[in-house]
């Protein structure tokens, strides 16, 4: 069987993570270790809200991170564990308040090497919110070009990316052969550089090795982008039983489990509905 890692890195409420980390156990199933990683910011708070569990590994490291910047707080998620023998197989990126909602995802991750959004070319006419950064940062655009990408950047989601052990340790190794780890902090490097490096790492990669690159788990539906709308619970539902183009009017890949972006209220109807499919589950979703 395989071991999971799931890597957090933890800047919400610590009921809130608590709940998520209920809903993935409930997902994934045995044989899932939590390591969280803090901020600096708020640590000693945060902690000593968040209940100890077995099954969790507080990471006592603290990198900078922001919620759209999270990457170095993974790395150092990553590398505390390989350090302190923590046996794992694969390594699950968590994404600030999403939740799993539809049954087979440790069974999706079997058949496929990698998950992570599948990649989009970043050009000076793309419509991308971080587009001018990324394409001014000259080491990521040099980086972009020993891996034979002209013309661009490449960008994909992250959230909900799962990569064998041996693959993301290859990715971090090539990234910081270019990129000196502390030029990619949020204080030095203001866009999110998981969904870019990534991308570019992973993308050679698959080429080079003939890995399958599966898509990443988490959907993030575009209205809820910037913390707007929240998920709802009719979405929920739709995502659930597989229908969830119906109702978001978009195409949505097999390769969904779950959403981002719901209320932080405990009581709200997409948590709710949540609750409601977690209740209804006989043993594990995913089993």
């Amino acid at each position: 069987m395989s071991r999971l890692l799931v890597s957090v890195t933890a800047s919400e409420r610590p009921d809130l993570l608590a709940l998520q980390l209920r809903n993935y156990d409930w997902a994934l199933g045995p044989g899932v270790t939590h390591i969280i990683h803090v901020a600096r910011k708020g640590r000693d708070a945060f902690l000593a809200g968040l209940d100890a569990d077995p099954g969790i590994v507080l990471n006592p490291r603290s990198a900078e991170t922001v919620v759209s910047n999270n990457f170095l707080g993974h790395v150092s998620n990553f590398r505390h564990a390989v350090a302190e023998g923590i046996p794992f197989d694969r390594f699950y990126m968590h994404t600030a308040n999403d939740l799993l909602v539809r049954p087979g995802l440790p069974a999706a991750m079997a058949g496929q090497d990698v998950g992570l959004g599948r990649p989009v070319l970043i050009r000076s006419i793309s419509k991308d919110y971080w587009r001018e950064m990324v394409l001014t940062d000259e080491r990521l655009l040099a980086h972009s070009r020993r891996h034979g990408i002209e013309g661009g950047v490449l960008k994909a989601h992250t959230d909900g990316a799962f990569f064998p052990r041996e693959v993301f340790a290859a990715i971090l190794d090539d990234i910081f052969r270019d990129m000196p780890e502390e030029a990619l902090s949020p204080t030095a490097t203001r866009y999110p550089p998981q969904e870019y490096w990534l991308a570019c790492v992973l993308d050679s990669l698959v080429r080079s090795a003939g890995l399958r690159w599966g898509r990443n788990a988490i959907l993030v539906l575009e209205r809820t982008r910037g913390r707007g709308e929240p998920v709802t619970a009719e979405e929920v539902r739709a995502v659930h039983v597989g229908r969830a183009a119906e109702v978001v009017k978009t195409f949505l890949p097999e390769s969904v489990y779950g959403l981002k972006y719901f209320s932080p209220d405990p009581g709200h109807p997409a948590r709710a509905a949540v609750a409601a499919i977690m209740a209804g589950q006989d043993g594990v979703c995913g089993a």
